[in-house]
């Protein structure tokens, strides 16, 4: 990682693209949500949320963000790289994804009339 490190730090990137990049919060929640299982679903409607399935879709974002920053850097993406990369996205791009995410899927257990709280 020192040399990739180094190279996007160089750049002037820390992995925090949250300015170049748009987020469907509502679509990516309509999908996490129809994601849950029954049980999960009941437990959402007390407003708690499934810790595997939040933190798959981190993943995924991370993922996301990692695959950008190295386009933009003109470096291939192999899973080492994506892997590295995806390590090092700024954390308020993370906690700002998962508060957005959180609100979104709220929204969506609420239209879907799950929602006790």
């Amino acid at each position: 990682m020192d040399s990739n490190k180094r190279l996007y730090e160089s750049a002037g990137l820390k992995l925090n693209i949250k300015p170049r990049i748009k987020v469907n919060y509502a679509a990516i929640a309509k999908g996490v949500y129809a994601m849950f299982t029954e049980d999960e679903r009941v437990v959402m409607a007390f407003g708690m949320f499934p810790h595997a399935k939040m933190e798959l879709a981190e993943k995924e974002m991370r993922r996301k963000c990692a695959l950008i920053a190295l386009e933009y850097a003109e470096i291939a993406a192999t899973d080492e790289n994506i892997e590295e990369w995806s390590q090092a996205v700024d954390k308020d791009v993370v906690k700002e994804f998962n508060h957005q995410l959180s609100v979104a899927i709220l929204t969506e257990a609420k239209a879907a009339n799950m929602l006790v709280v």
